[in-house]
């Protein structure tokens, strides 16, 4: 499958003019009857979705540690199922992957979606968490404050899920904000937000 960077400008565009109709003409979407699953191993990605309405689609985004993102377009459903499977070179046991798949016909963005640790199931990442580059080499603490260090560190060009809404230092420090960051531990630890910067969630 080829590697992409951005969504389809027309799925965009479809987007705006279904919502721009739906409410010039008072009709609410419709609602996915649809159930999605996510198969994820270290070197691939499978979606199965049943039960969806009749002439629907399903696409897959698959991101992987390094953001390098596959894509897959939508596939048309036959009696209301269809699975699609994005493979790629295989990852170390452990490996954070990001997949979500959007619904065609009726549109519903996000439809579904998961993170999850390749090999074996880890501790899930925080709900509300977003998908972030590390611009710097930082140690990670344990609260906002460059007083209570621990013993992980990040490096510049990797990728981490993180909190969007920074916090405030908790005292008066260089760095006036601070990014919790999910580091594949029972705890979430906090680095500069200047070090943070996010990635877009949906790269088509």
């Amino acid at each position: 499958m080829g590697i992409v960077r951005h969504r389809p400008l027309l799925a965009l565009l479809v987007a705006a003019l279904v919502f721009t109709l739906s409410n010039f003409l008072g009709i609410a979407p419709a609602q996915a009857a649809a159930t999605a699953a996510f198969d994820v191993t270290c070197s691939s990605v499978t979606l199965q979705i049943t039960g969806a309405p009749s002439g629907t689609s399903y696409d897959l985004l698959v991101i992987l540690p390094d953001s390098t993102s596959l894509y897959q377009p939508p596939v048309p459903t036959v009696g209301g199922a269809v699975t699609i499977t994005l493979t790629f070179p295989s990852l170390p046991e452990g490996s954070y992957i990001y997949a979500d798949t959007w619904q065609f016909s009726p549109l519903i963005m996000n439809f579904a979606s998961i993170n999850k640790r390749c090999g074996y199931d880890g501790i899930p990442v925080p709900p509300g968490f977003i998908f972030a580059e590390i611009t710097c080499d930082v140690t990670v603490f344990q609260v906002p404050n460059p007083d209570f260090p621990t013993s992980a560190r990040l490096r510049k060009g990797q990728t981490w899920f993180v909190n969007p809404k920074p916090v405030p230092a908790q005292i008066d420090t260089f760095y006036k904000e601070w990014t919790e960051v999910f580091v594949a531990g029972p705890r979430t630890g906090y680095i500069p937000t200047a070090c943070v910067n996010p990635v877009p969630r949906f790269r088509r």
